[in-house]
């Protein structure tokens, strides 16, 4: 051995030569804890790190949120400085045209060209320089189309009952074009609810009655949202009758044509019909047991049938509930079944396609589905007493509350984005109003005492006025109900002895003073509004 080496580099030296002198054995097993000791490091560093990547995922859908609703409201402002100088502008134009000669009708009252012009991105984002994806332009053009009467507004005169009754049936007259779609204004009601101690009661005329034209009981009364004048009813024989309503010294209905609906293999009835909100066609929702599941009905009487369309996404039972999503223009609607499940279907290149948006969230069957606009926002209401809101686009629960007893459908209001009707199975209190924004907090509760029956029907269903105040419904008693949100009570403001026997619904019109019901005692019931 060198004898340049101290004591230190001795006993280094000598534990190198036990070192190599040692077992394979041994040597492997002390890489075997080294590895190890790797190996559970790596792993907390992984945990960790997943850790921050979910940290910054929920962080990146939090700022997309606040991105659309800050988008949303960049949106209603600019349309807000639209209208406000176009109001200007069309205050001006009167006052120049009562002083100068009058100018020929080839434009509209807000400026625009003539009938077959495209809408054009808005003006207010041009001058922002805010650069619109193909559906944020599309929501603007139509915003800045030219906007329908305000809604709840009573039309009255000859010249309007005039132009109902000289309009032939199924919207094929000239000049009789379905209405645009316009989106809705948002209205403060939710303030107003229980404010008042006295009843306003409408006045209502008494009421006509029109034979409805199907052998068995009715199911199912729409009203188109783009023709004033056309409505449809279907029943258990599986006939759906299209109708037009006239306006001669009264308000009247005349069957105008009848479709055979009835599906193709199970020869099984609507259960629940949707008017697409152009108005050209009927969308209905059958049985999941064998046969088609969804059918489009042609409204046009030249070129009436039923098309079935081939998805089939429910597993079993009836489909009970079918609705057009209010932002969606017409290209999407939500069904919900027996099978719990609720189905959001899109139209596409290929035609309508299913997705199932949840099946576990109800235990039992899906009574009801229904929209939110604002927030964009699937409802759906169950016979396990539950209620939910639901982000179609995360798929995450927005809003959810437990019932006592079960959820028979849910309806939004037409005013109120916020706001929402539940009817439930509990005698006397058998509507709820909620605000979507409050977690299991109810606002107000009303109803009626039966004396027919104490069981609640899952057929006998409600619909809101178009300013969305009041709200009729339907009744085993041969009588419609009518409430009004800002009475501090729980009883109808009044009540109308419609029918012979169990009123199925009471559909207001979105446009018309006009009540519509239809019975077991197979009648349409037509209620003018004074």
């Amino acid at each position: 051995m060198n004898r340049w080496c101290g004591r230190d580099d001795l006993v280094v030296v000598e534990k190198l030569e036990r070192s190599e002198m040692a077992s394979p054995s041994k040597r492997r097993r002390a890489d075997d804890d080294n590895g190890a000791e790797d190996e559970s490091g790596l792993l907390k560093l992984i945990h960790r790190r997943r850790g921050d990547v979910e940290m910054l995922m929920e962080h990146i859908e939090h700022l997309e949120n606040e991105l659309l609703e800050s988008r949303a409201k960049l949106d209603e402002a600019e349309t807000l400085l639209d209208q406000i100088r176009k109001g200007s502008k069309d205050t001006h134009n009167e006052r120049a045209s009562n002083k100068g000669p009058k100018v020929d009708g080839s434009h509209g009252r807000n400026g625009s060209t003539s009938k077959g012009s495209p809408p054009l991105m808005g003006s207010s984002a041009k001058k922002a320089g805010i650069v619109l994806t193909p559906s944020q332009s599309k929501k603007v053009a139509l915003r800045e189309q030219p906007k329908l009467p305000p809604s709840g507004q009573i039309h009255s005169g000859r010249n309007q009952d005039a132009k109902y009754s000289e309009r032939p049936s199924g919207g094929e007259a000239k000049g009789n074009k379905p209405k645009p779609v316009v989106e809705r204004e948002h209205v403060d009601l939710i303030s107003k609810i229980r404010s008042q101690s006295r009843p306003k009661k409408l006045d209502v005329a008494l009421p006509s009655y029109i034979p409805i034209q199907h052998k068995r009981k009715p199911r199912s009364l729409v009203l188109s949202p783009a023709i004033d004048h056309l409505c449809a009813t279907s029943a258990l024989d599986g006939v759906v009758n299209f109708w037009q309503i006239t306006q001669d010294k009264g308000f009247g209905v005349n069957l105008s044509h009848t479709v055979d609906c009835q599906s193709s293999v199970t020869r099984r009835w609507p259960e629940d019909l949707a008017w697409h909100p152009l108005g050209d066609t009927l969308f209905a929702v059958y049985s999941a047991d064998g046969g088609p599941q969804v059918g489009i009905i042609r409204t046009s009487k030249k070129k009436a049938g039923v098309e079935f369309l081939k998805d089939k996404p429910h597993d079993k039972g009836i489909i009970n509930n079918i609705q057009f999503l209010p932002w969606s223009n017409g290209t999407q609607f939500v069904t919900g079944g027996c099978d719990h499940a609720v189905v959001l279907w899109s139209e596409k290149e290929e035609g309508w396609k299913p997705r199932l948006l949840h099946k576990v969230l109800h235990s039992s069957s899906v009574t009801g589905v229904g929209g939110i606009p604002h927030k964009q926002l699937i409802m759906s209401s169950g016979m396990d007493k539950r209620v939910y809101a639901v982000d179609p686009t995360h798929g995450r629960t927005v809003f959810h509350h437990q019932l006592e007893s079960k959820a028979l459908g849910v309806l939004p209001n037409p005013g109120d984005f916020n706001l929402i009707m539940v009817q439930t199975g509990t005698p006397e209190q058998q509507l709820r109003l909620f605000d979507i924004r409050v977690q299991r907090t109810e606002l107000h509760c009303f109803g009626w005492k039966q004396e027919a029956s104490d069981s609640q029907s899952g057929y006998i269903s409600q619909s809101w006025s178009p300013d969305g105040l009041y709200c009729a419904s339907g009744s085993t008693d041969p009588k419609i109900h009518i409430f009004d949100i800002r009475y501090n009570s729980r009883e109808p403001v009044q009540t109308l002895d419609a029918h012979q026997k169990r009123v199925f619904k009471a559909a207001w019109h979105p446009n018309l003073p006009l009540l519509l019901s239809i019975s077991s005692d197979l009648f349409v019931g037509m209620h003018k509004i004074f």
